[in-house]
């Protein structure tokens, strides 16, 4: 078991660390005035992330609060009903959207989603269909996760929301303040979903080079331009979407250590 459990955290390291090792070059060569700026066209050695990065902090800004929300509201629903004959096929319909490809929410979405918003403006290529494909196919497994963390509160502090038919906001409040390290992790898994995911993200957001004016607009993240990209890309191109890579994994790792800080803080 030792051996095995040493083998997961040097692969994880390895993982990790070597994005960074690719892009060392980049980071040596290119002046940081070039790499933070807005213009890609690695043709014209014009490798600014902000625009990508921008638009990986857009989605997820947009879709986490979606998720979790629609996450939260059905898990509700599951406990309140846990007794009901119905709510085993529930879990079993959740855990089975789980298991679903995101290719396949992506190609719904391009059916159903993408001509109503093409109604309301623009192509219907855009950060809110982007981020409505992303809530739904992130939504289950977010519900999930909280009706596991719920039963468990329930075994605290059950009697006491029965006692005073406690409102859904109170039992929210309540539920965070028993659950914090249910809550935090949750966040954690959901963030780390959404600003890793690629296939739905360049079905559905149009993959266009620019900050989006509004919602209705095309964008394009990182993890999407290292996917179109990869496959042609040679000499400092390719170093430059390994730079990209190590910049998302930093984000993600700061993030996760602020919200482990929190959670030994509460």
């Amino acid at each position: 078991m030792k051996v095995i459990v040493l083998f997961l955290v040097l692969l994880l390291v390895f993982l990790l660390a070597y994005p960074l090792i690719s892009s060392y070059e980049f980071f040596l060569e290119i002046p940081f005035s070039n790499w933070s700026s807005l213009l890609w066209n690695p043709e014209a050695e014009l490798f600014g992330f902000r625009t990508a990065l921008t638009g990986s902090i857009l989605l997820v800004l947009f879709a986490l609060p979606l998720s979790l929300l629609m996450g939260w509201i059905i898990s509700l629903q599951l406990v309140d009903n846990r007794k009901s004959w119905i709510n085993p096929i529930s879990i079993a319909i959740l855990e089975v959207w789980v298991s679903l490809p995101s290719v396949i929410i992506g190609v719904w979405a391009l059916i159903k989603v993408v001509p109503m918003v093409r109604e309301f403006s623009g192509t219907g290529y855009s950060l809110i269909t982007a981020t409505i494909g992303l809530s739904i196919f992130i939504m289950p497994i977010c519900a999930l996760l909280f009706y596991r963390s719920y039963l468990s509160h329930l075994n605290q502090f059950g009697g006491l929301e029965s006692s005073f038919e406690m409102s859904a906001l109170s039992r929210s409040e309540l539920f965070i303040k028993s659950q914090p390290t249910a809550v935090i992790g949750t966040i954690n898994y959901i963030f780390c979903r959404i600003f890793g995911e690629t296939m739905i993200v360049l079905m559905l957001s149009g993959n266009s080079l620019q900050i989006p004016g509004n919602i209705f607009e095309g964008m394009r993240t990182l993890t999407a331009t290292i996917a179109l990209e990869m496959s042609y890309a040679s000499d400092m191109h390719e170093t430059a979407l390994f730079a990209l890579s190590t910049v998302a994994i930093v984000l993600i790792l700061v993030v996760l250590l602020a919200q482990y800080k929190r959670l030994i803080n509460v």
